[in-house]
């Protein structure tokens, strides 16, 4: 007997697919034109949520779309009912989001939630991240996921991404003249054992370990090359480094860890083979995610590798894997201090292939996740496009540099975005190609954790860490909220350097 497989059929015109629609009518309307709308009378706003009470999709979008109608009414009386209607539909979608589910676990269990949205609930998993979508935008939840989200006022002016607690709308694609159009690709994780996806041990107190892999400069292999009169160069461990055997022996050592992270070119394909294995036969669960560095794939464009960082789960199980956008390049200064050939008026580039694909993954009990290696911290205008319109709860950026320091470009970049998300931002550095700071800041580190700059009732604002590897095989640990000696604010101060 054949078995047929399960279809989920996609839930046909929803409430979703209207506040898609309004959300893009209204990203027309200047700032003014959105504060001066005219909020509509009682009795309309009960109409909405009778329609959304409803327990058939079909009959819930009928009865909104009947609402929408704009016949008789001023421009500033059918803003309002827009944004009414908009308003209304996010605080249904309330009942089903992962924060709510996360940080309200019993007044969720309280909520009565129409079949319609249990529908869009099942069809979020199923779609891999979206309730409705057209052929440029998507209807996701609004992050950050597992924190509270940014406030309306945030801005300290009117924000249509700040306006909504529940539902965001974001691109399906980003054009950006360094990195050529870039796709954005969603997946959502529960925490199950067929993924190998845990909570976080302690929940809003997680625990972040460095790993950085490659401890000494001999340990850094940078391999100089020529194409088309361009000097190139390729970096991995040296093949004394069992990158695999460090991360499980520095996570062994420690508890608890929510995420666990390793630099740029610090585990190669190999080694990232060896690591699923390791998890795998583990006496217990080392890790809830493990971003394993970022190596060199063996898959190859135009006779190029890409440049891929893996993200394992607590069980070995490759959850999705992050190809760099943005292949960067070192300037002649640190070329020399690095041991390869002087550049002269040029650039050393890294010699990997351009991703394409961004991908932005939600797991529900841990939060949204991006990678962002290295250099595609500093793309702008896209990581800040996708971090302001994501709001994932956590950006993990393995990088290659002579160490992280608390007001180089990396602690820079990640305050820069803070200002416009609740993100926690995650850099990793190994150690072996560290070098003095350049201004009289502290010692580099080889992990920083980097707050949003608005605080909350549970998080200060401004809030940075930087990690000191220690210990055989070096690691560092920074614990979220436990007010530890390594916390410190971001200042911005003027150094006098000369």
């Amino acid at each position: 007997m054949s078995v047929v497989p399960f279809r989920f059929t996609p839930p046909g015109r929803s409430p979703a697919d209207i506040f898609l629609e309004l959300w893009l009518e209204a990203a027309d309307w200047t700032s003014a034109q959105s504060t001066h709308s005219e909020t509509p009378k009682q009795a309309f706003r009960d109409a909405v949520d009778r329609a959304l009470t409803l327990r058939n999709i079909a009959e819930a979008s009928a009865a909104l779309d009947a609402l929408r109608k704009s016949i008789g009414l001023s421009p500033v009386q059918w803003r309002g009912r827009v944004l009414a209607i908009m308003d209304r539909i996010d605080r249904a979608f309330l009942a089903i989001h992962p924060r709510t589910l996360n940080l309200a676990p019993t007044d969720a269990a309280n909520i009565a939630v129409q079949p319609w949205l249990k529908r869009l609930q099942a069809w979020r998993a199923h779609s891999q991240g979206w309730y409705a979508e057209n052929a440029g935008h998507r209807l996701v939840a609004r992050g950050p996921l597992t924190r509270r989200e940014r406030e309306p006022a945030a801005a300290s002016a009117d924000s249509l991404l700040d306006r909504f607690a529940a539902l965001t709308v974001v691109n399906r694609t980003f054009a950006d003249y360094r990195t050529g159009r870039i796709s954005v690709a969603q997946r959502v994780y529960d925490t199950s054992v067929a993924y190998g996806v845990d909570s976080a041990p302690q929940f809003g107190e997680e625990k972040i370990a460095f790993i950085p892999v490659m401890q000494t400069r001999d340990e850094v292999v940078l391999t100089s090359t020529t194409r088309h009169d361009r000097a190139f160069v390729q970096c991995s461990p040296s093949p004394e480094v069992d990158a695999a055997q460090r991360i499980h022996d520095a996570l062994s050592a420690e508890r608890e860890i929510a995420i666990a992270i390793a630099p740029e070119f610090s585990v190669t394909s190999a080694q990232a083979t060896q690591l699923k294995r390791l998890l795998r036969t583990s006496a217990r669960k080392l890790a809830s995610l493990v971003v394993a560095g970022s190596g060199e794939t063996d898959e190859q464009e135009e006779g190029l590798p890409w440049n891929e960082a893996k993200v394992l789960s607590s069980t070995g199980k490759t959850l999705w894997a992050q190809r760099k956008l943005w292949p960067a390049a070192v300037r002649q200064k640190r070329a020399i201090e690095w041991g390869l050939p002087d550049p002269a008026d040029g650039m050393v580039y890294e010699n990997t292939a351009s991703g394409r694909e961004l991908l932005v993954v939600d797991i529900d009990d841990l939060g949204r996740c991006v990678i962002l290696i290295c250099q595609d911290l500093v793309n702008r205008p896209l990581a800040p496009e996708v971090v302001r319109q994501f709001q994932p709860d956590w950006v993990i950026s393995p990088i290659l540099d002579g160490g992280l320091s608390i007001g180089r470009w990396a602690h820079a970049a990640a305050f820069a975005m803070s200002y416009d998300s609740r993100t926690r931002f995650l850099i990793s550095c190994c150690t072996g190609l560290m070098a003095p700071p350049r201004i009289p800041l502290k010692a580099p580190h080889c992990g920083l954790v980097v707050g949003p700059c608005d605080g909350d009732a549970d998080d200060e604002g401004r809030l940075v860490a930087g990690a000191d590897a220690a210990g055989t095989p070096q690691r560092a640990v920074v614990t979220w909220r436990n007010g530890g000696p390594e916390w410190t604010r971001t200042a911005l101060v003027e150094w006098d350097i000369a």
